[in-house]
């Protein structure tokens, strides 16, 4: 290393070891310091210590014995005292406390005496049974409560009586257990217990008379809070008289409201058995709707039960109950415009019955009857029970009314009298209070606004929607153009119905035939594999003769089959083709009938209100086409009524005419003759008369069964002119026109189909001629 770096070094350790010698030196220094510091404060203390222990062999036994026994008896003086001080403040805080406390109970039976006699004072001004009832209810409520208060007050002096002083007591007995002898290890002498005891029994027994003080000032509260209650008796005596005053005056309670409950039970019991009956038009409407919509869906159709047969139905018990309801409600102003379904001029549409078939000849078969098998088919549980006859009221609403007023003031009449009451009823023999209230209950039920008229609008509404339903109102057809009223549902069912009839006599038909047909194929198929060559040589010729009678006798089997299939094809279809013209005859005649006996809303009458309805005005040109048809001396239409009141107005005003029937003829041209030899009359089935004298000569030709039906189908009907009845005729044509060019397409395709068996044969004879030569 270089010399400089040595010296550097050298410096370095130097003042290192310097440095450290002098924080030594300072460090030691401190330390001794402080433990002269320690070794002077302890040795002072011992020394002390020392001198003050050294004292002379007297004065040790002064402090020894002497002092430390005046100390205890100074010590159990003072604790003597002291609990003796303790007991006797406190007990008289109790007294003082206590004082309060039941100052404070006296002047809330000094209330509720107040308050009990203000209440007592209000009873005879109340002049309804409610507020008279709210008084007392208000007096129960006083009591109830006071004497809730009355416990709670005699329990809370029970602590100045009862628990305070037992602590009292307590405190006593614990000092004399903390009191020990000194043959118990304790510091006390048997003379101080003794005088300790004494002085305890001195403070109990102060403590005890303040106790049975404070018991009977608790007694006369008890007795001041009985007397208080015993106030109730002269309200409820008063309560009495005054609910017997008022129920004397307005006929309350339940000797005097009897008459009149009994009056309000029967309007409210009329009033439920109306919202049941509301409820039944309800559900008859809503199965209508329903019925309707599943017609529509012909895919879904069930055949246990004829869907028209359950609309019929429906509108029979729609129409009796619509009338019965408006009757009652006095809201038919006009009910001899409205048939009822007894009535045989509501039936004008149904056709009469046939006569008799005359007996057939001798050698003839007996004509067979032909019975719709849909008559026999009842109606559902659900829907017989819908439609069924519902029990008839007597009289109408006002008429009730009536009767519960007369009946209401005979009662109360009545009860006056035996209550020896008899002055205080009117002139009348009604008092005014009952009056007034009659009055009350007439407005509620038959006044402006009252149920009566929310009935009647409610009625209305329903009657409304069976406008929509049954396709009434002009405007639906423009709202829904697949709308389907009842009378086309019950139009539309009958077409549905027969066509799956006629679709499944077709079916089993064919079905039987096609088995039949298969073996005879495979026989002729059989017969072609016998025809062998060697059947040619002259030895065979036996064998081949079988075989062509054989053949011979397959084709006309074949040839007889076809004949019964495509004639039982025939007659089935002409079958269900006069049930078809059967149902559409009398299920229309039955919905003119029904449309005609049904409640619309020009039958109903006016409601508060109907003012301020809108009247769609009849073009002039319209006016005078109706004052032609109508004649001179026919009322002029008035388009609003004014000066009306509930339930007036004049009743309908639809015309009537005579609806044209349908020529059903070219049904019965449709069927082919039985004979197959004699070929059908093809310009019969297009051919219509041209001129008058045509049209009786077919008429003369339709014999048989297609003679009632065609018949029934081209009757006039005399009905009215409605919405309703023109979508009825409407649909009644289309059904028969739609239902014809089925008929004809049906049999035309099923005829064509077995002369094409026919045709197929006669060509398979002539291969086979063929192939035997």
């Amino acid at each position: 290393l270089p010399e400089s770096r040595l010296v550097e070094l050298l410096d370095k350790l130097r003042a290192s070891v310097v440095m450290d010698m002098e924080q030594r030196c300072a460090e030691r220094k401190v330390k001794i310091q402080t433990l002269t510091e320690e070794r002077l404060t302890s040795y002072t203390e011992e020394l002390e210590e020392r001198l003050r222990t050294h004292w002379p062999r007297k004065g040790r036994s002064e402090v020894s014995f002497r002092q430390p026994r005046e100390g205890e008896l100074i010590a159990h003086r003072q604790r003597k005292e002291r609990h003796l001080r303790v007991v006797l403040q406190r007990d008289r805080l109790h007294s003082k406390d206590f004082l309060n406390a039941l100052s404070s109970s006296y002047e809330k039976v000094e209330t509720f005496k107040t308050d009990l006699q203000a209440l007592e004072d209000l009873l005879p001004k109340q002049q309804s049974l409610a507020t008279l009832q709210g008084v007392e209810s208000k007096c129960k409520k006083l009591a109830a409560a006071f004497h809730i208060e009355c416990l709670a007050e005699v329990d809370a002096l029970g602590r100045y009586t009862v628990t305070e002083p037992t602590k009292l007591f307590q405190l006593n007995e614990v000092l004399l257990k903390a009191t020990r002898l000194f043959e118990d290890g304790g510091d006390f002498s048997e003379v101080e217990k003794e005088e300790l005891r004494g002085k305890l029994d001195q403070v109990a027994s102060r403590v005890e008379g303040s106790v049975a003080q404070r018991k009977e000032k608790v007694d006369v509260l008890r007795e001041s809070q009985a007397q208080a209650l015993q106030g109730l008796g002269s309200f409820n005596a008063t309560a009495e008289t005054c609910l017997d005053e008022l129920s004397l005056m307005y006929g309350l309670g339940m000797k005097y409201g009897a008459p009149r409950r009994n009056a309000q039970e029967k309007i409210r019991s009329n009033q439920t058995l109306d919202e049941r009956e509301a409820a039944h038009f309800d559900s008859l409407l809503e199965a209508l709707a329903m019925t309707c919509d599943e017609v529509k869906n012909p895919e879904d159709e069930d055949d246990s039960m004829p869907r028209s047969k359950k609309l019929l139905a429906l509108l029979a018990a729609i129409r009796k109950h619509a009338r019965n309801w408006a009757l009652y409600l006095n809201f038919l102003p006009k009910p001899d415009k409205v048939p009822v379904a007894e009535n045989p001029m509501a039936q004008t549409s149904i056709p009469e019955p046939e006569a008799e078939e005359p007996a057939a000849e001798e050698g003839e078969e007996p004509a067979v009857k032909e019975v719709d098998p849909d008559d026999a088919i009842e109606l559902d549980e659900a829907t017989a029970l819908l439609v069924a006859d519902r029990e008839d009221r007597e009289g109408d609403l006002a008429q009730l009314v009536d009767d519960v007023e007369e009946a209401c003031k005979a009662e109360t009449k009545d009860l006056y009298t035996s209550e020896g009451k008899a002055d205080r009823l009117g002139d009348d023999g009604v008092p005014d209070s009952l009056r007034t209230w009659l009055a009350e209950s007439r407005r509620k039920v038959l006044g402006e606004g009252g149920y009566r008229e929310k009935a009647a609008r409610r009625l209305r509404a329903q009657v409304q929607l069976l406008e929509n339903l049954i396709a009434k109102t002009p405007e639906l057809p423009l709202q829904d153009p697949d709308v389907l009223g009842a009378p086309a549902a019950i139009i539309a069912d009958v077409v549905n119905r027969c066509k799956a009839e006629a679709d499944a006599r077709r079916a089993a038909t064919a079905q039987r035939f096609g088995e039949a047909m298969r073996a005879w194929i495979k026989k002729r198929d059989a017969h072609r594999s016998a025809l062998r060559p060697q059947l040619g040589s002259p030895d065979s010729r036996e064998e081949l003769t079988q075989l062509c009678e054989a053949e011979s006798v397959r084709r006309e089997e074949v040839k007889a089959a076809v004949a019964e299939a495509r004639e039982t094809v025939i007659k089935d279809a002409a079958i269900v083709a006069r049930r078809f013209l059967g149902r559409v005859a009398s299920s229309s005649a039955e919905c003119f009938g029904t449309l005609d006996g049904l409640t619309y809303n020009d039958d109903l009458g006016w409601l508060p209100g109907d003012e301020n309805l809108f009247v769609k005005r009849k073009s002039l040109k319209r006016l005078r086409k109706m004052r032609r048809k109508a004649g001179p001396d026919a009322e002029g239409e008035i388009l609003q009524e004014t000066g009306l009141s509930y339930g007036e107005g004049r009743g309908r005003r639809f015309p009537s005419r005579t609806w044209p029937g349908v020529d059903a003829k070219a049904f019965a041209k449709v069927e082919e003759p039985s004979v197959p030899e004699e070929p059908p009359a093809e310009p019969a089935e297009d051919a219509e008369p041209t001129d008058g004298e045509a049209a009786p000569a077919e008429e003369e030709e339709l014999e048989g069964p297609w003679a009632g039906v065609v018949a029934s189908m081209g009757e006039a009907r005399d009905a009215l002119v409605t919405t309703a009845h023109r979508q009825l005729v409407r649909a009644r044509d289309a059904a028969v026109s739609d239902y014809l060019a089925y008929y004809m397409a049906s049999n035309a395709d099923m005829l064509a189909h077995y002369d094409a068996l026919v045709a197929e044969e006669e060509s398979w004879h002539g291969t086979w001629e063929g192939l035997v030569k």
